[in-house]
Parts: structure tokens; sequence; C-alpha cells
């Protein structure tokens, strides 16, 4: 699985990925799980309920890396410098708040 959600350039992780791959296991077990129910394996699909509850226990452990490579790069993306006010605009409005504070 780490070669798998890696890349070979960087050595970085493919956070996406990972992240897909979790809840697609989530998944499996949950169609694992009724599967067993059905054919009235219930000691099994018990076993499967705490793979599951396992899993989920150790969310941050196996996926903290990729949560946060994921925040990381959404707030880069959302800090466009254009969108930005300008320093005198910034200094403006710094100014007409002081003075309406002062006022008061």
């Amino acid at each position: 699985m780490l070669k798998t959600t890696t890349t070979e350039k960087t050595s970085g992780i493919k956070s996406g990925l990972k992240i897909s791959l979790y809840y697609l296991l989530k998944k499996l077990a949950k169609v694992i799980k009724s599967t067993l129910l059905v054919s009235g394996e219930d000691e099994q699909a018990a076993e499967m309920d705490k793979f599951v509850d396992v899993l989920t226990l150790n969310y941050n452990f196996l996926l903290g890396d990729a949560v946060y490579a994921i925040h990381k790069n959404r707030e880069t993306r959302l800090q466009k410098p254009e969108a930005m006010l300008d320093d005198s605009d910034i200094e403006l409005i710094r100014t007409h708040t002081w003075n309406a504070w002062r006022h008061c």
C-alpha cells in the first residue's frame, strides 16, 4: 500500500488516493458484513464489525498525514495574492477604523 500511495519522484504521499482507499476499505467491509449476515455467519460478521471499529479508531494514525496535506494544499490554493488588498487600502481601512473608534 505504501508504494501505491506515494510518488516515486518525490516520495510524497498521494493524499487523495490514500483517503479514498480508506473509504473504499470501509465500504467493502460493510458489503462483506452484509453478505455474512445474509448467509447466517454471525460470528464472522461480528469480526468484521471489530475490524471496522479498529480501522475507525486508527483513522488519525493511518491517515493523519494525508488529511494534513490535503488541508494544507487547499489553504495554499485559497491564498491568491492577486485577490489581496493593496497596502494603501489596508492603511485606509485601518485609519478609518481607528478614527471611528476614537470618536465613539
